[in-house]
């Protein structure tokens, strides 16, 4: 028996009975947890500039209401 890991888009496809791998679960999951890497990417650069721009940690806090904590993760990249 093969895993699922050995199989391919169409395999999947077609075992699931999809017409469109986008229509599954896991691929809507997958996508949702890419698109919010990508947001906490992208906060990540938006912090990083702010500082560099002389913004304080605290300043950069309140005006993202975000906890301290997460700037200065965000600050050490």
């Amino acid at each position: 028996m093969r895993l699922y890991t050995e199989l391919n888009r169409e395999e999947i496809r077609r075992m699931f009975k999809l017409n469109d791998i986008r229509e599954s679960r896991v691929w809507q999951e997958a996508h949702e947890e890419g698109r919010e890497e990508g947001r906490i990417e992208e906060r990540g650069e938006f912090v990083r500039l702010l500082h560099q721009d002389g913004q304080s940690l605290k300043e950069i806090a309140k005006t993202l209401k975000i906890p301290l904590a997460e700037v200065r993760r965000l600050v050490r990249g």
